[in-house]
């Protein structure tokens, strides 16, 4: 259980929203392309769709990795440094 909690956190322990989009974006492209193999009858998902959920997934991981090295840390008397 620590080790999903620490893939959803960020640096500061909260959970980040951004990491929980990225982490459902690719769960829905995984299905998407995966359920035509399963149903016969189904046709193949849209290309447009499957864009916009592999651009959605691209950007919440991109700006989860920006806010890493944006973070600021606390230096010992209390003032905030640049990382």
């Amino acid at each position: 259980m620590k080790f999903f909690k620490s893939m959803i956190s960020d640096e500061r322990g909260a959970v980040s929203s951004k990491r929980i989009i990225a982490i459902i974006c690719v769960l829905c492209l995984c299905f998407l392309m995966f359920y035509p193999v399963w149903c016969a009858d189904c046709k193949s998902p849209s290309e447009v769709i499957v864009d916009a959920i592999k651009y959605i997934a691209m950007t919440s991981i991109g700006t989860t990795t920006a806010d890493k090295f944006s973070f600021k840390k606390e230096s010992t008397d209390g003032t905030i440094e640049p990382s």
